[in-house]
């Protein structure tokens, strides 16, 4: 009578050991189409239908993995941009890599306000800024954000003062 009961303990963890395998492997299930899930939103839902920038003329998606990339922007950069910008205006969105949303600004007015009047607004963007940092050997005007650029820019203006810039291209058009 010993025996069966010890029979039925064996039976009962290996019951246990094969739900265990089983949960992980629905574990590793819901993650993979988790990660898919993302994959998909990232690059078809959230640019095409959610993005703020979805109402932004351009050109038809074709492609989602490669965007535009297949289409015109496999040829020279500069005349895709000038064909883009005259054929839908002075902003024009475009798709890249992973259907990523990409702005091309060509209308004189919206550079103006996007470079000098409200250029604090808009954050430089680097791939990689710590290496960008120490090849310009750190954080000077042309990479400086917010309230270091106002300061850095405040102390560099008078050098570039009217009398100041006549005076270096004078002297450099007698010599």
């Amino acid at each position: 009578m010993v025996d069966s009961h010890e029979n039925k303990k064996l039976y009962i963890i290996s019951i246990s050991s094969f739900d265990i395998l089983c949960s992980k492997m629905y574990s590793y299930l819901a993650a993979i189409i988790a990660i898919i899930g993302y994959a998909f939103y990232k690059c078809y839902i959230y640019p095409l239908y959610l993005s703020p920038l979805r109402k932004i003329p351009g050109p038809p998606v074709e492609n989602v993995i490669l965007g535009h990339y297949a289409s015109f922007l496999n040829k020279d950069q500069g005349e895709a941009l000038v064909y883009l910008s005259r054929q839908y205006g002075g902003m024009v969105k475009y798709h890249g890599l992973l259907n990523a949303p990409n702005i091309v600004i060509s209308d004189p007015q919206l550079v103006q306000q996007v470079l000098v009047t409200r250029s604090y607004e808009y954050p430089k963007l680097f791939l990689n800024k710590k290496f960008v940092k120490e090849f310009f050997g750190g954080e000077g005007i042309l990479l400086a954000e917010g309230d270091s650029h106002k300061r850095q820019r405040k102390m560099m203006n008078p050098s570039f003062a009217f009398a100041n810039v006549k005076v270096i291209f004078y002297d450099n058009q007698i010599m």
